[in-house]
């Protein structure tokens, strides 16, 4: 009798007159009580057994394998207890799975036999992230959900260990490495893993339950699909359950969602998953945790860009978000200048509306973004800190009449011309401006950006602050020697003509140290 196959039929092999014989010997020598010592599957044995198996010759494979019966045959195991079925679940010969099922009088008892570290064939099938053998397994036994929640040694089910498992992961290990020089492969890699748990997931009856069942201080499904940012495995997960949004806009016991974790963790392909999985996503990314800081200042504090333009481009709301202060009192830029970089400055700003308002915006003493930048004490050079960025944009404003809008300036002069100089020249209510909390702050990096963009560059020692001091009586005799130095060399390289009449001013209040001397 000629075998058909199936791929749809749960047992879809039609039995030889082998297989009868041999299920003939089987049942009746389970009616014999007596230790049966069965020789050891070896590699070579199993080797030598894929072929009479394959094509359904039981006697044959009966006596390479020298047993007398068929439940012998699939009740050989290694020194490791692994079994006939859970070899060709490690190599993933999903025809040999079909056979070796269809053969058994009890499917869901050899699939469920475990090697020894508690590995069923189903666990060792997944390890191979090809969906075929997967389902050559689960189509062929009476339960499949029951195999696909059976656990190992390490108390992890087979479903489970396709939601943890990647082999990208594994063969290089930090993630950072994986997502900097392996794109590709992790690319595809998730593809794999999103294939296995679709097929796993078909054969679950209530993937809802299953999804909501975990506290909401784990959400292990969800943050396994976060760790490689597998954008396809997540939206399984939330198409999966009744309501997404519901599960979305849960808060931990940090006040997080899983967007904020998305957005502190780099993951802008899951930011656009989730956004678009809630009804009201304007609403959604203005929650805060018990910091309160929104996803957005979570990816801005961790210098993410993409994740910084994965939710300012997937919502329509981004000006009013990134005004939205936290317990500082910083709004999104505020918050760039103090923990940010040039980098995260200017992605901030191209994906707001209004840059400039945001520019201009200050806390309630008057304290502006580029005053925080201003007292940094870790700015590393000149050219592309956030001082640059900030001061760079601000010079991009073409119409020096350029106005406050009110919407975003409540309570401050609408009237005050939006230009670079009146930037550097706003103060707060100590009467510091940007230029002299540079100065104050005593470092050349800080400084020299202020001396390179602003228009009116002698006009920036002119100011005195609430105690009237001038900005030259922030300046040591060391600060001044370095500004020197730097500028000189500034100068040659950038062509910057117009900043002799700073040089000569620093060069004589050099020189008044050395009288004083």
């Amino acid at each position: 009798m000629k075998r058909i196959f199936g791929d749809s039929n749960r047992r879809n092999l039609t039995p030889s007159q082998d297989l009868q014989r041999a299920q003939q010997q089987n049942n009746t020598t389970n009616n014999e009580h007596y230790p049966i010592t069965l020789p050891p599957l070896t590699d070579d044995l199993y080797a030598y057994l894929v072929d009479p198996l394959s094509k359904q010759d039981f006697e044959r494979a009966m006596r390479i394998a020298g047993v007398k019966n068929l439940s012998e045959l699939l009740q050989l195991t290694d020194t490791y207890k692994r079994t006939l079925l859970i070899f060709a679940g490690m190599s993933g010969n999903t025809e040999l799975i079909k056979i070796l099922l269809s053969s058994a009088s009890n499917p869901d008892a050899l699939a469920s036999m475990k090697d020894a570290n508690g590995m069923t064939a189903l666990m060792h099938a997944i390890k191979r992230r090809k969906p075929e053998p997967i389902k050559a397994l689960l189509d062929n036994v009476k339960n499949p959900e029951q195999l696909i929640f059976m656990t190992n040694d390490k108390n992890k089910a087979a479903l489970r260990l396709a939601i943890e498992q990647n082999f990208i992961s594994d063969l290089y290990g930090d993630y950072e490495i994986i997502i900097h020089h392996h794109t590709e492969m992790l690319e595809q890699e998730n593809k794999y893993q999103a294939e296995l748990i679709k097929t796993l997931f078909s054969y679950v009856s209530d993937k809802n339950a299953l999804i909501r069942g975990q506290s909401v201080d784990s959400r292990e499904m969800l943050n396994y699909a976060l760790r490689f940012d597998n954008a396809e495995l997540l939206k399984i997960f939330l198409d999966s359950v009744d309501n997404p949004e519901e599960l979305l806009t849960m808060q931990d016991s940090e006040g997080k969602n899983l967007l904020m974790y998305a957005a502190s963790q780099g993951k802008a392909k899951s930011i656009e998953v989730i956004l678009r999985s809630v009804k009201n996503p304007e609403a959604f990314v203005m929650m805060k945790d018990a910091e309160d800081r929104t996803a957005l200042m979570l990816a801005i504090s961790h210098n993410h860009l993409e994740s910084i333009k994965a939710i300012l481009s997937n919502v329509g709301n981004a000006d009013q978000l990134a005004f939205m202060k936290n317990k500082d009192h910083y709004n999104a830029l505020m918050l760039a200048a103090v923990c940010g970089d040039y980098y995260t400055i200017t992605t901030l700003l191209d994906h707001v509306k209004n840059p400039i308002e945001l520019i201009y915006s200050s806390m309630h003493d008057g304290t502006t973004a580029l005053m925080l930048a201003a007292k940094d004490d870790y700015l590393d050079n000149s050219e592309d800190n956030v001082i640059t960025a900030i001061l760079e944009r601000a010079k991009k404003v073409r119409d020096p009449n350029y106005r406050f809008s009110p919407t975003y300036s409540k309570g401050k002069n609408s009237y005050i011309p939006l230009n670079l100089d009146s930037l550097i020249f706003m103060k707060n209510s100590k009467g510091m401006n940007a230029f002299m909390a540079a100065i104050k702050n005593g470092i050349p990096q800080a400084i020299l950006p202020f001396l390179i963009l602003a228009t009116d560059k002698l006009g920036l020692f002119d100011k005195n602050n609430n105690d009237q001091k001038n900005v030259l009586d922030f300046i040591d005799e060391k600060l001044c020697n370095e500004l020197i130095s730097e500028l000189g060399s500034k100068k040659i390289s950038m062509e910057l003509q117009d900043i002799d009449g700073v040089l000569s001013l620093l060069k004589n209040h050099r020189a008044s140290y050395s009288r004083m001397n």
